[in-house]
């Protein structure tokens, strides 16, 4: 894993330009690490709440072969995304709402600090659900608020009881979770 890390450090020094102003980032460094390895022996990736658009721009640009997919409901992050990723012909940005069904079947799709904006979350994590291809593979990371008060941003119940009552269906589909501090993280393989 150390030799992986020290790579995809490499890879992002040689990307320097690409990651001017980009506060966009919001995994920890081994999530990233995580993404990067299992997005890298995927065909078609996405990412839900792309925001600016680093994270599929990192993947696209570090696997030029792969077809590298990033939504955000907000256009105007689509838009600076669109700019920021035009040198490369792997990657697509669209304005979506996950609340509605999403065209194509994904190998892998990951997420981070999204799913607590939604406003019928189980929607949503059905049409993500969706769209992953049968053992594709997934991972979330949710922000938790254990007290229950809702974070004035968010328009979704943010305790964990909330979260796993809703991830509970997908168990049998090869989903697990763990909870770390605040942060809620469900990954898998879809069954």
């Amino acid at each position: 894993m150390e030799y992986l890390d020290a790579q995809f450090s490499a890879n992002l020094t040689h990307m320097d330009g690409l990651f001017e102003n980009s506060g966009d980032l919001d995994f920890p460094r081994k999530i990233v690490v995580d993404i990067a390895i299992h997005a890298s022996k995927c065909e078609y990736v996405l990412e839900v709440g792309c925001r600016l658009g680093l994270g599929p721009l990192v993947i696209a640009a570090m696997n030029p072969t792969k077809v590298v997919t990033g939504i955000d409901i907000v256009q105007e992050f689509i838009d600076i995304a669109n700019i920021r990723g035009k040198r490369l012909n792997n990657l697509t940005y669209l304005c979506h709402d996950m609340h509605t069904p999403l065209e194509g079947e994904y190998d892998y799709i990951f997420s981070s600090g999204t799913f607590e904006h939604f406003h019928d979350p189980e929607t949503a994590i059905n049409n993500i659900f969706n769209c992953l291809a049968p053992e594709g593979r997934f991972l979330f990371e949710i922000d938790l608020d254990p007290s229950g008060k809702n974070v004035s941003h968010y328009t979704s119940n943010t305790t964990p009881e909330f979260w796993l009552r809703i991830i509970e269906k997908y168990v049998e589909n090869g989903l697990q979770y763990i909870t770390i501090g605040n942060t809620l993280t469900v990954r898998g393989e879809k069954r």
